[in-house]
């Protein structure tokens, strides 16, 4: 009977070794099919200490960085990690280890053994003691290259947009700005009636260039409503009995509470032209704006005949001036064509009872000819020059106009600035 047990209990021992013997063989096998598989696999695979320390890495480290596996065990792993990436591994690898949270897709950057950056993109997760931390990482710096490459143009579009909002709030606030004005003549007396208020900044930046970037910037309003003020308040020093004229955007006009207090006070009539930074969507709204704003503020369609938008500005608004636009009066004694453009403009506003106002004149031909035509309000550098108030103020509010017309007529004017010299493409704010 012991001889029985005897047998029975070496039979099991012998069963027993050869399964664990099967067990350690099969172990081992599965341990070098996962070394393989961590030698072979192009992923960056690692797993690292609580304390900071890689303890093993795969061959494809030494691929995407150039250093030797020892030399990137040797160190803490965030020593390699780009400066402006600390911070956010950092609070990886906390969340990690004290809360065993596993990470998907976390990026950052580690130096390459020449001194460049590589971007890598994460997954890892902890042990269950928290002791050691399990990653696989891959080489992403193609990809952010080629996703930098194609958000380049809106990123420095960005950029520009930031650095010009930054230009147009500095000029605000520090009021970097001044009103020019320029003499609207009545063609067949010569006597001044009114002005047009222009803004030059300081900077010498055009104005359209100015008011449309703040407009893109979201400050154009803004803009506008100062300089409306400073033209207002210098307009003080112009001559008695004489109108005001200012540019003011179709947003403006339709906000009548900011553009009322804006205007304030009227110290004389004014007439509001409308400019053409921004398409007019309703018409009724504007309409409605002139006439709350009282009987001493009247309508201007700038640039007529310009195109096809500013017709549609005549019908729609029904204003009380019309300003040929400069590009018709260039040349308009040699050119039959504009001077059909201008007649058209000219029967419109007899049957609208609007009055017309050639912008733009620089040369005699030039008066000679719109005045032959009908027009009966003038504007441009051979009538005067746009200049700062005290210039008008000190001035002979008269322009001599001959009785002649034809290329040989004079135009003389008593005021401190006078003849031409370049082409005339102001706009105001």
């Amino acid at each position: 009977m012991a001889l029985a047990t005897f047998v029975l209990l070496a039979f099991a021992i012998l069963r027993s070794s050869r399964s664990s013997q099967r067990i350690e063989t099969a172990r081992q096998a599965v341990i070098e099919e996962r070394d393989r598989f961590f030698d072979v696999s192009i992923d960056m695979l690692a797993t690292a200490t609580a304390d900071g320390y890689f303890v093993r890495l795969n061959p494809a480290w030494t691929a995407a960085l150039g250093y030797e596996l020892d030399e990137l065990m040797s160190r803490p792993f965030v020593e390699f990690v780009h400066p402006d990436d600390l911070e956010a591994t950092n609070v990886e690898v906390v969340r990690q280890i004290d809360e065993g949270k596993s990470v998907l897709n976390f990026q950052n950057r580690y130096r390459h053994r020449d001194g460049s950056y590589r971007w890598l993109e994460w997954a890892s997760s902890p042990s269950a003691d928290g002791a050691l931390i399990y990653a696989a990482a891959r080489d992403i710096t193609d990809r952010k290259l080629e996703e930098e490459r194609l958000q380049a143009p809106a990123v420095a579009l960005a950029r520009r947009r930031a650095e010009a909002q930054d230009r147009i709030a500095s000029t605000i606030e520090t009021r970097a700005f001044g009103p020019v004005y320029q003499p609207i003549v009545d063609l067949s007396t010569g006597a001044t009636v009114g002005y047009e208020a222009l803004t030059r900044f300081t900077d010498g930046c055009p104005p359209d260039e100015m008011f449309a970037t703040a407009l893109e910037c979201g400050l154009g309003i803004k803009l506008e409503t100062v300089t409306l003020a400073a033209a207002l308040d210098g307009a003080r020093r112009l001559p008695p009995r004489t109108w005001l004229s200012l540019n003011v955007s179709p947003p403006l006009l339709a906000d009548v509470e900011t553009l009322g207090a804006t205007l304030g006070l009227r110290a004389r009539a004014l007439v509001l032209e409308i400019t053409e930074h921004e398409t007019i969507e309703a018409y009724g709204p504007l309409r409605e704006a002139v006439l709350r704003l009282g009987p001493y503020v009247r309508l201007a369609v700038d640039d007529a005949g310009a195109g096809v938008a500013n017709f549609h500005h005549l019908v729609e608004l029904r204003p009380d001036f019309v300003k040929i636009d400069v590009s018709l009066v260039r040349g308009v004694d040699t050119d039959l064509s504009r001077q059909a453009v201008v007649a058209g403009i000219l029967h419109f506003a007899s049957a609208a009872h609007c009055q017309v106002i050639a912008e733009g004149i620089e040369t005699e031909a030039e008066l000679a000819t719109v005045t032959e035509l009908g027009v009966t309000l003038g504007q441009g550098y051979l009538l005067g020059r746009p200049a700062p108030a005290e210039t008008w103020s000190h001035a002979e509010n008269q322009v001599h106009l001959p009785r002649a017309a034809g290329p040989t007529l004079r135009v003389e004017r008593r005021a401190a600035v006078h003849g031409v010299t370049r082409r005339e493409s102001d706009r105001a704010g």
